[in-house]
């Protein structure tokens, strides 16, 4: 009996260590990244993406910044995905970023964070209607968690 509780724990203990590295979220990316491509390449259209790809100059900075951050985060079963379910309609054009925004750097969140943060004691329009924004949503939202039935398991 020792020796099948001896496994257990151990089989617990590898779990955990899986767990802790991440290799459940990097299977489960690359099975979507699989699951996106097969998607694409078969005749299941109710699985297909049913939005259209705006080519707006908002819509190209949001992808611009989302690929950037992707690729600096090595997320390729992500970029896969989104390639394969837009069927490679999200590029934004090189440098629309830079162009548009005049940013200098090549960490777009980082500029964007210190652009943001820079008017130091006077903050802009926007940043205070953001902010208040921000709490009353998320003053709705806890209120909604706090009306949620409880499980009662």
């Amino acid at each position: 009996m020792t020796s099948q509780n001896d496994n257990k724990a151990l089989d617990i203990q590898v779990m955990a260590k899986m767990r802790d590295l991440g290799i459940f979220g990097h299977l489960n990316a690359h099975f979507l990244s699989d699951f996106a491509v097969a998607v694409q390449d078969s005749d299941l259209d109710s699985l297909k993406m049913y939005k259209d790809v705006k080519n707006t100059t908002d819509y190209q900075l949001a992808a611009d910044f989302v690929i950037q951050y992707l690729k600096r985060h090595h997320l390729e079963y992500t970029l896969n995905a989104v390639s394969a379910e837009t069927n490679d309609k999200i590029i934004p054009p090189k440098n629309i970023t830079k162009d548009v925004l005049h940013f200098k750097s090549k960490d777009y969140f980082e500029e964007a964070l210190n652009v943001y943060l820079q008017d130091g004691d006077q903050p802009s329009e926007i940043k205070e209607q953001n902010h208040e924004r921000f709490r009353e949503e998320l003053k709705e939202r806890l209120d909604s968690i706090k009306k949620a039935p409880r499980s009662t398991k």
